[in-house]
């Protein structure tokens, strides 16, 4: 399978976004299939799915001391929170 993960296999053979989301489990994700559940929630416009997903991102980067990509995830997570709701 290449750089595709097993689990990442598997939830690219499902096609509906809210199962693909469903059958997401965020402890046993590899920052691949994160970014893929972030793609996922933001291709349907679902904002605080979306905002769960990249709070998962920021706690893996603040686990990891990726301070940078940390501060990147807060700006991102900030703006959409004091934007207003479409």
């Amino acid at each position: 399978m290449g750089e595709c993960t097993f689990i990442q296999h598997q939830l690219n053979q499902i096609q509906d976004p809210l199962a693909r989301l469903i059958a997401t489990k965020k402890d046993l994700l590899t920052p691949i299939d994160i970014a893929q559940a972030v793609d996922t929630v933001s291709s349907q416009g679902w904002r605080r799915p979306w905002l769960t997903w990249l709070g998962v991102q920021l706690k893996r980067a603040q686990g990891a001391g990726n301070n940078a990509a940390a501060a990147q995830l807060q700006r991102r997570i900030d703006l959409t929170l004091h934007a207003p709701a479409k």
